[in-house]
């Protein structure tokens, strides 16, 4: 595996974090139990964490940009993912044409930073 390709990973996996902490924010909010509610904060604030790290790593050996919009990329699927098979969400072809321009802006982006 390249060193370009593994630093792209340390961009996808903080996305992959990111969005864990997302779920643990959601899940703490829904909590009626004081003690459920710590453990979801603690575990929000490590993922957090977590995803600082690996977002810091990509932005070491990538630009700034690269870095950036793989990570909102990996999110925003890991996001959906998450939100189909833990809460249970619907994604409308309105999410998905949302998607689709979200991500067809950061290929421009990225296209026209190169």
């Amino acid at each position: 595996m390249s060193s370009s390709t593994v630093h792209f990973i340390n961009s996808v996996v903080a996305g992959f974090f990111a969005c864990l902490s997302s779920v643990c924010g959601k899940m703490m909010s829904d909590s009626s139990s004081w003690t459920i509610f710590a453990l979801y904060f603690v575990l929000n604030i490590a993922l957090t964490a977590f995803a600082i790290v690996f977002q810091t790593r990509a932005l070491r050996h990538l630009s700034t940009l690269s870095a950036t919009a793989t990570n909102l990329a990996s999110n925003f699927i890991f996001t959906s993912v998450f939100g189909v098979l833990v809460f249970g969400e619907i994604l409308t072809i309105r999410w998905y044409i949302g998607y689709a321009v979200i991500m067809f802006g950061l290929t421009m982006i990225m296209r026209g930073d190169s």
